[in-house]
């Protein structure tokens, strides 16, 4: 499965990370599990967040809350 959309977030948001999940799964439906074919996932690393997304207008929703 493939997520050709990402947005990345700075470790200022990390804090927010629990709030950006549940907006996400309320507006992209449950997300983190690419073989059942979510809309979404993420994946962080030392604060920093990299979100995947399916479709381009979900990046751009994404993008437009949380950037």
């Amino acid at each position: 499965m493939s997520y050709p959309y990402k947005v990345k977030l700075d470790r200022e948001m990390w804090s927010s990370l629990r709030d950006i999940v549940e907006w996400c799964n309320i507006n992209f439906g449950e997300g983190g599990h690419p073989s059942i074919g979510d809309a979404w996932k993420f994946e962080t690393a030392f604060g920093y967040s990299t979100f995947f997304f399916r479709n381009s207008s979900d990046a751009t929703l994404f993008s437009l809350m949380w950037t």
